[in-house]
């Protein structure tokens, strides 16, 4: 079976959005084991609905589509274990809040989704994701595609994920960890 994917992130600055941070992580271990694709439909648009309210404090982000089935699968691999990865690192650690980490605090959410290359919900992200350049970086345009997930055929989801920071020990990410080389494929956003 071939894939296709959506990632998408963005960034936040703390403490401002830790109502939504608290939120988002009450949210994610709530989710259940399993469920249907209704209740996947409820728990994203769940999701959105936490989100939106905070769309004009996305500070950072970036989304991504990619077709061609080996990329994704790579792009899969590498969001699913990186951002594992990073949530685990515990604070003060190589990518945690330390003396050499100065800065601004900040969370980031991520969703991602690995899609039945040709199904209903591929199609459907497909054309959500057709903007204009001028668009691609505002805001509301990474709300407009957070809020998609949402409507997602999940029968032609293979994967999904969702992923915070700060989270399962991992810090905040500083304004001084922003500039460096791990975190350069992020975009400013505008409103």
């Amino acid at each position: 079976m071939q894939h296709t994917l959506f990632a998408l992130q963005v960034f936040l600055a703390l403490p401002e959005a830790g109502a939504l941070h608290t939120e988002l992580k009450k949210h994610i271990a709530q989710a259940p084991q399993s469920q249907g694709f209704a209740g996947k439909n409820a728990y994203y648009r769940h999701l959105a609905n936490l989100i939106r309210p905070w769309t004009s404090r996305f500070e950072r982000g970036v989304w991504d589509y990619i077709e061609d089935h080996e990329e994704a699968e790579e792009e899969w691999k590498g969001w699913t274990q990186g951002t594992v990865a990073d949530a685990l690192e515990p604070a003060g650690g190589p990518g945690g809040r330390g003396p050499y980490r100065a800065g601004r605090e900040n969370m980031f959410v991520t969703v991602l989704a690995l899609l039945v290359k040709g199904g209903p919900s591929d199609a459907f992200v497909c054309e959500r994701c057709r903007m204009p350049d001028n668009q691609m970086w505002k805001r509301g345009a990474l709300m407009h595609l957070i809020d998609g997930v949402s409507m997602l055929n999940f029968a032609s989801v293979r994967a999904d994920a969702i992923y915070v920071r700060p989270g399962l020990g991992a810090g905040a990410v500083s304004e001084q960890e922003l500039g460096e080389e791990h975190y350069q494929y992020l975009r400013a956003l505008v409103p």
